[in-house]
């Protein structure tokens, strides 16, 4: 057995260093992961300090930290509104700025709504343009931090990746959030992970909304949700419009069942953009495997098809593997069927872009 990755907490001492190092523009330094570090009383302001004369980190994450009698959201918040490059530095909607920040990840902070709703005003500055990749997993976020998020989406036009997994959003909270991406509100954001936020199906209508209207949303994660049939059936629609670019759907674990399945297998007989399609852990059975076979043969996009763990048997598997296959589709595929589905993950838009080469 490998031994297991320990990530320690770094002292006082390390945390200076890790200041000169930014401060001296350390061109080795673009990279900078910090995890339960002790910034002590002040540590945000001197880290904000340092960031605001630095011009080579690009990725910037913290996770588990500790801030003295520091309030740490408003010290994350100061930090992403000084380390972004300066108004006018790039263009909006353009990715391939060469300063500042174009990742942050605050995973595990306990932000809560009211961090959420600095950290989002935050995002909106003019000074936050050159940010394309923001997580926020497992930060305690609640349906008032999510309308903070949707409010910030509908503002800015800079954001490609967005991950939210593991808050505490619920239906109401993850569907503002698409309703910002419906109707043209917001045609940056490529990426969106709202898997683990307990959605439903008014979630499932807004997903099914911003599919069928965004063309910019490429990669979509509800895993984890409660979309059951209905749901299914609203995103099957989406997948269905002209304006549909989506190329990555995760609906794993989401309760869906036989109608549910045939509703989506359908609509695969009329995308032509889905590449990669996970429905793991969800109950496909002997009806929807005969839908899948069927409109699977006619799909000329799918590359990769997940469905582990929903009891479709040996056989079962073996007759999608063989649609897929024999479809028209002449890429290589990926079919996953087995004891090991949890270790299988669906494919992030930016590793199918990178394979395909299909992102313009």
């Amino acid at each position: 057995m490998p031994p297991r990755k320990v990530i320690l907490p770094i002292g006082k001492e390390q945390f200076r260093t890790v200041i000169n190092r930014i401060l001296g523009n350390d061109a080795s330094l673009t990279n900078l992961k910090l995890k339960k570090v002790d910034l002590g009383d002040g540590g945000f302001s001197e880290l904000a300090s340092a960031l605001r004369s630095n011009s080579t980190l690009r990725s910037l994450k913290l996770s588990s930290v500790l801030s003295g009698s520091d309030d740490v959201a408003a010290g994350l918040s100061s930090l992403v509104e000084v380390a972004a490059a300066p108004p006018g530095e790039y263009a909006e909607g353009d990715g391939d700025g060469d300063a500042g920040l174009t990742n942050i990840a605050f995973p595990e902070n306990s932000l809560g709504d009211l961090g959420t709703a600095r950290v989002s005003e935050a995002l909106c500055s003019p000074g936050a343009t050159s940010i394309r990749h923001l997580n926020l997993n497992r930060n305690g976020i609640g349906p008032t931090g999510a309308e903070s998020l949707a409010e910030m989406l509908r503002s800015q036009s800079w954001l490609n990746t967005l991950v939210l997994r593991n808050n505490q959003m619920n239906d109401g909270g993850v569907a503002s959030i698409l309703r910002a991406l419906s109707n043209g509100e917001n045609r940056s954001v490529k990426d969106l992970r709202l898997g683990s936020n307990v959605a439903g199906t008014e979630s499932a209508k807004a997903a099914g909304l911003a599919i069928g209207t965004n063309g910019s949303l490429l990669a979509l994660d509800l895993a984890r949700s409660s979309i059951k049939d209905d749901g299914a059936s609203s995103i099957a629609a989406g997948l269905q419009s002209d304006t549909c670019r989506l190329q990555s759907l995760d609906l794993r674990w989401c309760g869906i069942y036989t109608d549910g399945i045939v509703s989506l297998a359908q609509s695969l007989k009329v995308n032509s953009t889905l590449i990669s399609l996970s429905l793991d852990d969800n109950n496909i059975k002997e009806r929807g495997i005969d839908e899948i076979e069927e409109y699977l043969l006619n799909n000329e996009s799918l590359i990769e098809f997940l469905h582990n763990g929903c009891r479709v048997g040996v056989k079962g598997s073996q007759r999608i593997k063989r649609s897929v296959w024999g479809s028209r589709n002449a890429k290589v595929k990926r079919v996953e069927y087995g004891k090991d589905w949890d270790k299988m993950k669906p494919m992030t838009w930016s590793r199918i872009a990178a394979q395909q080469n299909r992102f313009v």
